[in-house]
């Protein structure tokens, strides 16, 4: 197929497809991995409990829910037990590296995908599966030292 004067592989569906799922990927990962424990930590009763009365005074409207705009360094996650700052913050960093790359990998996969689509496609998919045991071992109870699986994740970033 040309487009634009380029010839494009009959297969770069694929590497259309890699890259949406990375990006989706990316997306579930804030909900699924983020999400979960802020909806744990910063439940309406903790932040009621702890912050309702000084933001009523002070802001002079409702308390927002499941702790925002606190990223993991605010006013509300000073109440947090260790634990859970521990927990909230490894999955903030987790999802944070995942969307400091994303902006890399996607153009990068859908450009080699040109010309090599079954290499970008792959390389892409590896990617995929290398963020999401990433993000699992990081937001585990031992948090960053079980992360290895940054060998699936980099071939994407430097070889394509």
């Amino acid at each position: 197929m040309n487009f634009l004067g380029l010839k494009i592989a009959n297969k770069y569906g694929l590497v259309v497809l890699t890259a949406t799922a990375i990006g989706a990927e990316c997306i579930f990962t804030g909900y699924g991995a983020v999400g979960r424990v802020r909806n744990k930590v910063f439940s309406k009763k903790f932040m009621e409990e702890n912050f309702k009365e000084i933001h009523t005074r002070e802001v002079g409207s409702e308390l927002p829910p499941l702790g925002y705009p606190d990223m993991g360094n605010g006013r509300y996650s000073d109440k947090l037990s260790y634990k859970e700052w521990f927990e909230f913050n490894n999955a903030q960093r987790a999802h944070y590296n995942f969307v400091e790359q994303v902006g890399i990998v996607i153009p990068v996969t859908l450009v080699a995908g040109i010309g090599f689509p079954l290499i970008a496609s792959g390389l892409g998919s590896s990617y995929a599966v290398g963020r999401l045991l990433y993000t699992l071992g990081y937001s585990s109870k031992e948090g960053p030292k079980t992360v290895s699986y940054t060998h699936l994740t980099l071939p994407t970033i430097y070889s394509v």
